[in-house]
């Protein structure tokens, strides 16, 4: 992935997992982004508090999102191939881009307009998996812009929707 795509991942993991906290849309227990977290975290993490803050969410994430979707030769946004996850992880540790990024999370105005911006176009999103794609497209700037379109209108409709990339057999 080209570094605009990983910024574009990791802005939507960012805005996903903070809209999805206790503090907002409660579909996850918790609060990495809440201004206590990040109290606590600036002094331990002074120079990747954002990193800290989303590998935080992405474990509770990971839980909701692989009981809904399930295991095995399926990927989400919380659960990439490890050469992503890591590719992800090394991008976040760059201070310059963890601020575009946490940008995203200072408010839920903010993280919706941060995935509106993202999302390529209007998507609806059904209740429970979704399915956006094989495995092939994790890897297509299209297709994570229909993450986010579809992420922004689960949470304006208040309901619960995860895509997901599985090969179809």
């Amino acid at each position: 992935m080209t570094s605009e795509q990983l910024e574009t991942l990791a802005c939507i993991r960012a805005a996903v997992g903070f809209l999805g906290e206790k503090d907002q849309h409660g579909w996850w227990t918790s609060s990495f982004f809440s201004k206590s977290a990040a109290t606590f975290l600036a002094p331990l993490f002074p120079r990747t508090q954002l990193l800290s803050q989303t590998a935080g969410v992405t474990a509770a994430a990971t839980l909701l999102h692989d009981d809904r979707i399930g295991v095995g030769k399926v990927f989400h946004l919380f659960r990439l191939p490890e050469d992503l996850e890591q590719a992800l992880h090394r991008f976040l540790s760059d201070a310059a881009i963890a601020s575009r990024a946490g940008q995203l999370t200072a408010t839920p105005e903010l993280a919706m307009q941060g995935l509106n911006a993202i999302g390529a176009a209007r998507a609806t999103a059904s209740a429970g998996p979704s399915h956006v794609g094989d495995l092939h497209a994790l890897r297509d700037p299209e297709t994570w812009k229909k993450v986010a379109a579809i992420y922004a209108d689960a949470f304006a409709a208040g309901r619960q929707s995860f895509p997901y990339f599985a090969d179809q057999n």
